[in-house]
């Protein structure tokens, strides 16, 4: 597992694209059933990526739907401050090197979806002065303000680069979709910073509900898909919330797990 590696054309460079299609293929051959993909945090969006770079008409053969487990459509908070605030220099030369998106981006929501702009800023207070404070929206020309602050344009520049393979704003075609996810617990969803972000780390943390790792707007954003999944030839949309299940409690917990066994049963 490694969250660096989630984008198009990483999946591919890596083998894991062609190697997941032809295992489902195999399978197909073998079971005569269609495959279900489950995939828990970042396991969702890799889901997505494979599933939108596989044409229509090898989905409406192959593929049933899939179920994400928390998965982090729109990214989580705690992937920016372990980028920003390391300690290692080495670590930060490591991220400035990965060009996928994301090693440096998971916190910021993908392309062509706003719905974030006035709740999950980017707050940078230069030196504790309140007149100086600058709130950064997860829009890319406000990202690429943001690094560009800190000094670091050529973040600024990945990000234009890959930004518009992040969009998530499209229901993947002619699959059925369940999101199930944990609600009810205190998450960060935008961090406070003095002086440098890159040196420091946040003076003060804003929290929501949530699973405790990812905040619920990220958890229910899955929910702005339903029209175009249950409007296409399939019909299968679900989205589920477990009160009090932590984030890595998703593929462990029994009520979860019998879900996924129900949803399992429909095919």
């Amino acid at each position: 597992y490694d969250f660096r590696f989630g984008s198009d054309q990483a999946l591919r460079q890596i083998g894991f694209t062609d190697s997941l299609k032809q295992l489902i293929e195999r399978n197909y051959r073998l079971n005569g059933g269609k495959a279900i993909l489950i995939g828990h945090s970042n396991g969702g969006p890799t889901i997505y990526a494979f599933l939108q770079s596989m044409t229509r008409a090898w989905k409406e053969k192959y593929m049933g739907g899939m179920i994400t487990l928390s998965g982090n459509l729109l990214g989580q908070m705690n992937a920016f401050i372990s980028f920003f605030a390391t300690e290692s220099p080495s670590e930060i030369l490591l991220q400035r090197t990965v060009t996928t998106w994301e090693a440096t981006y998971t916190s910021t929501p993908w392309g062509n979806y706003h719905g974030l702009d006035e709740v999950k800023d980017f707050i940078v207070t230069y030196s504790g002065d309140a007149e100086k404070e600058t709130h950064y929206s997860p829009r890319l020309e406000d990202m690429q303000k943001l690094f560009t602050s800190v000094s670091h344009s050529d973040w600024s520049e990945i990000l234009g680069a890959v930004y518009p393979s992040m969009d998530r704003s499209n229901a993947p075609e002619a699959v059925d979709v369940y999101c199930l996810y944990g609600s009810a617990l205190d998450t960060d969803y935008a961090y406070v910073f003095d002086k440098s972000i890159t040196d420091n780390a946040p003076i003060e943390t804003l929290r929501m509900e949530g699973d405790g790792n990812q905040e619920i707007i990220d958890n229910e954003f899955c929910n702005t898909w339903k029209d175009a999944v249950i409007n296409k030839e399939k019909k299968g949309f679900e989205s589920i919330a477990f009160p009090g299940v932590d984030h890595m409690q998703m593929y462990t917990d029994d009520n979860v797990l019998q879900e996924v066994q129900r949803i399992l049963q429909l095919y």
